[in-house]
């Protein structure tokens, strides 16, 4: 994930205070493209229906678990 999608996505996080794509996205998706909006879109939907939480440290880890899911597709 390139660090300008990952800077909105920490926005989005911070001000929703949730991983539910439904909370993040009103406060992003102005500012992402239609691909970058249904990739975050669905990383988050696997998040938040796995439980599954990620910070600045993890994000990549995370997303690469998303990816190997077979939810990215």
């Amino acid at each position: 994930m390139k660090e300008p999608l990952r800077r909105l996505l920490f926005i989005g996080l911070k001000a929703a205070g949730s991983y539910d794509p439904e909370v993040v996205l009103p406060h992003i998706e102005e500012r992402l493209t239609v691909g970058e909006s249904d990739a975050v879109q669905a990383f988050l939907r696997w998040c938040h229906e796995n439980k599954r939480t990620f910070g600045r440290a993890n994000l990549d880890i995370r997303f690469l678990e998303f990816q190997r899911s077979g939810m990215s597709r």
